[in-house]
Formats: C-alpha cells, structure tokens, sequence
C-alpha cells in the first residue's frame, strides 16, 4: 500500500502518538529489529520514520505480532493507520 496522506492532528492525538512512541521505544530501539539477515515469504513491511531534536530516526519491522515482543511497534503503527483516516479491515493488518 503506497498513500501519501497528510492529516492535522489535535493536542490530545499528538500526545497519543507520544505515548504510543514511547512505549515502542522507537528512539532508542533496535533499528532493524531482528529482521537482520532474515528473508520472508510473506507478510509486509512496516516502516516508520522520525524527526526529533534535530536527529532523524527510522525503524523496520517485518509484519510486528500484535501479541509478541513487537507489540507496541503494531500498536503504533494500528494507532496511525486509524489517524489517518485510511480504511482497512483489522484481519488485513499484519
């Protein structure tokens, strides 16, 4: 899926956002998060990016299990999708 949505967020869903970064720890986490040397057959690839501070920051994930030690990464990642306004089923977010 390739879309290119801007969308204005309130205080109160910024500061969800943070909440939700901070719990996946995107700034200090693994950047690649134990997909290194790893080939998939399937699933997708989930990557997010960041500025702050004047650092810029990026974190892959293939397919986070939103039951597994990627969990916040898919909550994040569930968390945008819903702010963005884009329509998609639950079963279809892997």
């Amino acid at each position: 899926m390739a879309v290119d949505r801007r969308v204005l967020l309130t205080p109160t869903q910024w500061q969800a956002v943070q909440q939700r970064l901070d719990a996946a720890r995107f700034w200090t986490m693994d950047r690649f998060f134990a997909s290194r040397n790893l080939s998939y057959l399937d699933g997708a690839s989930w990557l997010f990016e960041g500025g702050r501070d004047g650092r810029y920051r990026m974190v892959s994930i293939h397919s986070p299990d939103p039951k597994g030690p990627a969990r916040a990464i898919h909550e994040l990642g569930a968390f945008l999708l819903e702010l963005s306004g884009i329509p998609m089923a639950e079963d279809t977010l892997y």
